[in-house]
């Protein structure tokens, strides 16, 4: 797919320029469940892994990728349980992954006690964030190549 995209000049170099973005407008619509389905990732799956499960190639990664919005596949993409834990060691410190992120009560966030709510940590509150990230969306599989010559001729010049 990255034959698609246009090409600058750096320096002596000819590079792909990669910043071009196409997005996929009104995708959470009613007529968007025409297009994909919404998945589940079970343990853990790089993007690349899904697009050859539903697409026969990594080079369809590119989908899976736009579909969900992801811009940054490191970060945006659900983490390992090790990554997990290097993320809030590093962004919390060592001393304070399990120590007090918020509270809740009856779906109110506090940022002190209040009483009956319950204590959520550091590490519970990333948790939480990464566990959002394992329902994502495939676009059906017969629709890939009309998607991908729509966006080939976006891209020409």
């Amino acid at each position: 797919m990255l034959s698609a995209y246009p090409v600058v000049s750096y320096g002596k170099d000819i590079l792909t320029d990669i910043s071009r973005r196409f997005v996929i407008h009104n995708i959470d619509t009613d007529h968007s469940r025409d297009i994909y389905f919404e998945y589940m990732i079970k343990n853990w799956k790089a993007p690349e892994h899904i697009a050859y499960d539903y697409y026969g190639s990594c080079d369809y990664v590119w989908l899976v990728l736009v579909i969900n919005n992801i811009i940054d596949p490191v970060n945006d993409w659900l983490l390992q349980d090790e990554e997990l834990k290097q993320l809030v060691v590093q962004k919390y410190g060592r001393e304070n992954t399990y120590g007090v992120h918020h509270y809740e009560r009856d779906g109110i966030i506090y940022d002190h006690f209040v009483s009956g709510a319950t204590m959520i940590t550091n590490y519970e509150y990333e948790n939480n964030i990464n566990e959002q990230k394992r329902k994502i969306k495939i676009i059906y599989p017969e629709l890939v190549s009309e998607i991908e010559a729509l966006v080939k001729k976006e891209f020409t010049v």
